[in-house]
């Protein structure tokens, strides 16, 4: 099965997206525009440093899907913080691993809606090699031996 687009996120928080626990995306960089409105799959990269010692999370795999449903660009991080983005909750946020985007102060929030984790996670491939999104990505359905 093809996906016109992916996104590489480390582990566990692949994981947490496709689960719902984190309905947010936050890129220093800009993310495709045509993303907007697309459902992409969600790419399980490495497990972050702070997570090493977890196990159980599935790596290098396509993990499930998920409604890019809107992208905020260049939000002021303060005002992010203070919640003056009607868009994104207090909730959501308090959950998105701020570690990442500490140095910021502008921001491209990508809000995620009807995640989907898949029961088993699988192999995938994509054309080039990206830092976060992915553009023509195959998953490889599961074999049958």
């Amino acid at each position: 099965m093809r996906f016109e687009w992916g996104l590489l996120l480390r582990q566990p928080y692949a994981t947490w997206v496709v689960e719902g626990k984190i309905p947010l995306y936050l890129s220093k960089f800009p993310p495709p525009k045509e993303v907007e409105g697309k459902r992409i799959v969600i790419l399980a990269g490495t497990m972050s440093p702070e997570h090493k010692q977890v196990k159980g999370y599935p790596i290098k795999k396509a993990i499930g899907t998920v409604l890019v449903k809107r992208i905020i660009r260049n939000v002021n991080m303060d005002s992010l913080r203070k919640g003056k983005i009607p868009e994104v909750s207090p909730d959501a946020l308090s959950k998105y691993p701020m570690h990442f985007v500490r140095s910021v102060t502008k921001i491209n929030v990508v809000i995620f809606a009807e995640p989907d984790k898949w029961e088993q996670a699988l192999d995938y491939r994509r054309e080039k090699p990206t830092i976060n999104w992915a553009k023509d990505v195959e998953v490889l359905e599961v074999s049958s031996s």
